[in-house]
């Protein structure tokens, strides 16, 4: 993630589109917790990645606190790759397990 950028989140809106059991929040959740700059679209949003990655360390933490939305078989192996990322952001880090 290189300071300055944009990332695109997609279905950022889906939860009032699509409401109903399925509909997954993750997209929402990243968009509305974000620290920096949000560009919203209908369904469709940007972050802009912050010059210093540490100011998004407490976003992550925070959303690492809500269940996934991934059935059990794959939360070990999402749960790991989250988990991989974070530390090479911020090797020290402290996740917090579900």
């Amino acid at each position: 993630m290189r300071p300055g950028s944009w990332i695109v989140l997609d279905d950022i809106n889906m939860p009032d589109l699509c409401p109903g059991p399925k509909v997954r929040y993750g997209p929402r959740y990243v968009f509305e917790a974000w620290p920096g700059a949000r560009l919203p679209g209908f369904n469709v949003g940007a972050v802009q990645v912050p010059a210093d990655l540490e100011e998004l360390r407490p976003m992550v933490v925070k959303l690492l606190e809500i269940p996934f939305e991934v059935s059990q078989s794959g939360l070990k192996r999402y749960r790991s790759q989250l988990d991989t990322l974070v530390e090479g952001l911020w090797p020290k880090a402290t996740l917090i397990r579900n």
